[in-house]
């Protein structure tokens, strides 16, 4: 709608407008991956970080009796640290995201009037000026929404490839072992392949 508006005030010349956002998708798109990225790996250290205080909350009495505390605390908080790190890396990111967007019609709006100045050899007049930027601003806003559409893409992406791996954990195989109520005494385990996560996921 708005490039309609600018077409008939400006003619052809707004065609340079749409080629300068244009030539930013490129940008985006790198920028989509960096956050994409940061978000996987933040989340690497959010798991750790989850884990060994569960670990802590329920194993307390064990952590208390041996002082385990100190030790807890330092591996919570380089896990945290870490996550953080990650976390700044990121808001980075989304502030030259929005910045850069937010920026985009002026220079926008700055070529065009240039290439419609030299190249039409015709003055331009203050109505046609004014409703011009009118119409360059509103593209600003749109362009401002596109950089947390797209942050928010790459948390949901990250969420559901993980909620996808959880879904695609294996069944527990009940015929590899046998429970025999009336024997008692001891817990053995014979040919048994243990760990901690599915090594097929």
């Amino acid at each position: 709608g708005y490039m309609t508006i600018l077409g008939t005030l400006l003619g052809w010349t707004c065609l340079i407008g749409l080629f300068v956002i244009m030539t930013s998708i490129p940008i985006m798109g790198k920028m989509t991956g960096k956050m994409f990225g940061m978000n996987r790996l933040m989340v690497k250290y959010t798991d750790e970080r989850v884990k060994t205080v569960n670990e802590a909350l329920q194993g307390i009495l064990c952590v208390k009796m041996y002082t385990w505390e100190d030790s807890f605390a330092k591996q919570v908080d380089k896990s945290r640290q870490e996550e953080l790190v990650s976390l700044r890396k990121i808001a980075y990111y989304r502030a030259f995201f929005r910045a850069y967007m937010s920026a985009l019609p002026i220079f926008a709006a700055a070529a065009t009037f240039l290439v419609y100045v030299y190249a039409t050899d015709e003055g331009i007049s203050a109505s046609i000026l004014f409703s011009s930027i009118v119409a360059f601003e509103m593209l600003r806003f749109p362009l401002m929404f596109l950089p947390m559409v797209i942050a928010q893409y790459a948390q949901c992406k990250v969420s559901l490839k993980r909620v996808a791996v959880f879904l695609g954990y294996g069944e527990v195989n009940e015929a590899g072992y046998t429970r025999n109520p009336d024997k008692k005494g001891e817990v053995k385990i014979e040919n048994a392949t243990v760990y901690w996560s599915d090594p097929n996921t």
